[in-house]
């Protein structure tokens, strides 16, 4: 414990305080993970916001045109990449990021979301690494932040949870240009102890990991926690996986080798991975990771000298409140080895991976009707190819995968596969179309391709989208998703089929209104019992999804967004489920020094009287700590988020949350819930930026 806390306090002290605030991420983003929010059925956005703040950290260089980091932007296309890079080609470097606005292929809304993350500046020649210069121009961050919740929960009060009722949190990084990147967190959940009990070591969990750039025949090297993103998510993919949004997301950037996300508790990996350069187009990317993972294992699974033989799933919540929940820390452990190699060029990409995967124990699914499939043994192996081809106006991409547990005999053969296509007919319509067929025996533990499963396993499915600018300057994006279920899923025990169809669409009135309109209708087959039948039904479902957005920037300091939302669930056999939801946001910015706060803030009202109709609603919070509201029940919600924003020395922030509910007693089940229908929150942060040595005369 004592050298943890003593690699911190060296981390602090490695750099004189410069300090700099971050402002909150625009509406455009907002409604980015609030969509996100509704496609996952997930509040939690902590991966996605760690890739902002490392690009607004480190902005992306649009003369820069030998980096496609602008392709970790979900919403940018390699053809808007490569007009950005042919405007340069043509005309020289940018002088001005507004030059953007002369560009086919970018509106104002992907314009919005991009411009926090992009600077101009002049391209300078890649110097050798030289431990002067990264103590001289390096320069850290650090993020540290309490929450508290009131009343406590229920595990509280019968001290079933063991720690205090405080969320605590830190996330140092030191970066030296886009060459190297340090970084350091810890995480210490509501309920969890701290420096003593089953946290002897402070922080309930830690993160770290070492980048490094363009180092000789090292293109990227990570060692610590980090994640790898291969071809289209099919063979490995870990990490934050967009999902399309439009026509430009229907093909995915897969980064390779990067850091893992500062606070994530789960799904990383930990050793070391390496991308070397091999010329002529060719590279090579070696990786091996040893990580312990928390899980769960029944008593049964208990040996005579008290050691678990094998474990029954993998527990991802990352909680470690009471003394159930501290059992499965670290009750499994993992190793992966394996590599790619790839080569590309300016128009086509041909990538191959291969890996294995070892555990020191078995996993042993409960075994239901719908989880015959589940992955179950100790060893498994997977193997794919992907490609990406683009000529002029069309890009073509694809991936074919194996994969499958080696302890078990399975029918049919462990494959999945995707293949797509996307077709830019002019600046104003962008048409999307892919294929995805996966095998019910596909058994994958890090696949993260686009589906409607949890796991890329049992679907087959046709998706097409299309992009495109209307008369009166109104911006559409039309969706249409065909599945089919071949063999049986949780809630669906036969073969079933389903449909999606979406669109939404915007316009700006001005420089100042903009309103945006979104109708989804999602059908599809579940479970149900029809009076005394001793076996399930079939009954088909609808979910209808209705939201309008009105923003309005009513003057430089003050602007309004308003949000009406409404869901209906409807199937054959139960009633119909409504919901509705209605919020207006403030946020205020004054203009003059002595005040250099801008305030957010929030008044919500909501009433979804059954749980397939709750609604989503994203918010404005501070760092790591923002996400979606999950609105089920009838009540109110109001938030009020201070950020401070002085100078290039300091920033910070405050929030303060309250929940009504006035459909209810008590709010949450079990050890959870909390007495009475009032439920307050409080989060204090703090965020620093640290000068390089350079300009402070050193």
């Amino acid at each position: 414990m004592k050298g943890k806390l003593l690699l911190v306090a060296l981390l602090l002290a490695l750099l004189p305080w410069s300090l700099r605030s971050q402002v909150p991420l625009s509406t455009e983003w907002q409604r980015y993970i609030e969509e996100w929010a509704e496609e996952t059925g997930s509040t939690n956005s902590d991966e996605l916001e760690e890739l902002l703040t490392q690009l607004l950290e480190n902005p992306i260089n649009l003369n820069d045109t030998a980096s496609n980091r602008i392709l970790l932007l979900p919403f940018v296309s390699a053809l808007q990449w490569d007009i950005v890079k042919a405007y340069i080609l043509q005309h020289g470097q940018m002088l001005s990021i507004y030059e953007m606005y002369l560009l086919n292929g970018f509106d104002a809304a992907t314009l919005a979301r991009l411009r926090p993350f992009v600077c101009v500046m002049p391209v300078e020649n890649k110097r050798p690494l030289r431990l002067h210069d990264v103590l001289q121009e390096g320069k850290g961050s650090l993020v540290t932040g309490v929450r508290r919740s009131f009343p406590m929960a229920e595990g509280y009060r019968d001290s079933t949870y063991r720690g205090s009722p405080l969320r605590a949190y830190f996330r140092y990084q030191f970066n030296y240009r886009d060459r190297i990147q340090l970084q350091l967190s810890g995480d210490k959940d509501p309920g969890e102890q701290f420096l003593y009990g089953a946290q002897p070591d402070g922080f309930d969990h830690y993160s770290y990991h070492l980048l490094v750039n363009d180092w000789g025949p090292v293109k990227r090297m990570v060692a610590g926690r980090y994640n790898l993103q291969f071809g289209q998510g099919l063979t490995l993919w870990n990490g934050f996986a967009p999902w399309s949004s439009d026509a430009s997301s229907e093909w995915r950037y897969g980064q390779g080798v990067k850091g893992a996300g500062a606070m994530s508790e789960y799904g990383y990996f930990n050793g070391v991975a390496v991308d070397l350069a091999m010329g002529g187009g060719w590279e090579l990317i070696p990786f091996y990771s040893y990580v312990r993972r928390d899980a769960t294992a029944p008593k049964k699974a208990l040996d005579t000298t008290g050691v678990y033989q094998w474990v029954q799933s993998i527990y991802t919540d990352g909680y470690h409140r009471s003394e159930l929940e501290a059992g499965k820390k670290n009750l499994l452990t993992e190793q992966l080895a394996g590599g790619r190699i790839q080569w590309k060029n300016p128009r086509l990409t041909v990538g191959a991976t291969a890996y294995g995967l070892w555990f020191d124990k078995p996993i042993k699914p409960q075994r239901y009707v719908y989880n015959y499939n589940a992955f179950r043994g100790s060893r498994g192996v997977a193997a794919g190819v992907d490609a990406s081809y683009r000529y002029r106006t069309v890009q073509l991409f694809g991936e074919l995968s194996y994969a499958r547990a080696l302890d078990t005999v399975w029918e049919g053969v462990p494959w999945a596969g995707m293949a797509g296509a996307i077709f830019d007919m002019d600046a104003d319509n962008r048409l999307a179309i892919t294929l995805r067929n996966y095998s019910p025996v596909y058994q994958n533990l890090y696949a993260s391709a686009n589906g409607r499963n949890s796991h890329n396993q049992n679907e087959r499915g046709l998706r097409m989208c299309w992009n495109s600018r209307w008369p009166l300057n109104i911006h559409t994006t039309m969706t249409a998703d065909f599945y089919y279920f071949p063999e049986m899923k949780y809630r669906i025990y036969a073969p079933s089929n389903g449909r999606d169809f979406s669109v939404k669409a915007y316009r700006n009135m001005g420089r100042r209104h903009r309103i945006d309109l979104q109708y989804s209708n999602r059908m599809g087959k579940r479970n149900a019992t029809v009076d005394d039948a001793k076996a399930y039904v079939q009954e088909s479902t609808v979910l209808q999804r209705w939201s309008a957005t009105w923003d309005w920037k009513a003057s430089d300091e003050l602007r309004l967004t308003t949000h009406a939302k409404a869901a209906r669930f409807g199937c054959d056999l139960h009633e119909t489920q409504w919901g509705w939801a209605v919020a207006q946001d403030v946020e205020y910015k004054p203009l003059w020094d002595l005040l250099p706060i801008t305030w957010v803030g929030r008044v919500s009202l909501f009433d979804a009287g059954g749980y397939d109709a709750r609604l989503y609603l994203a918010e404005r919070g501070l760092q790591f700590e923002g996400g979606s509201m999950m609105m089920y029940g009838k009540g109110c919600r109001c938030y009020l988020t201070l950020h401070y924003e002085g100078n290039e020395r300091i920033g910070g922030g405050l929030r303060v949350g309250w929940t009504h509910y006035s459909d209810r007693e008590n709010i949450g089940t079990g050890h959870d819930q909390t007495p009475g229908n009032n439920q307050w929150e409080c989060m204090l942060q703090l965020r620093i930026k640290m000068a390089p040595l350079s300009t402070l005369g050193y």
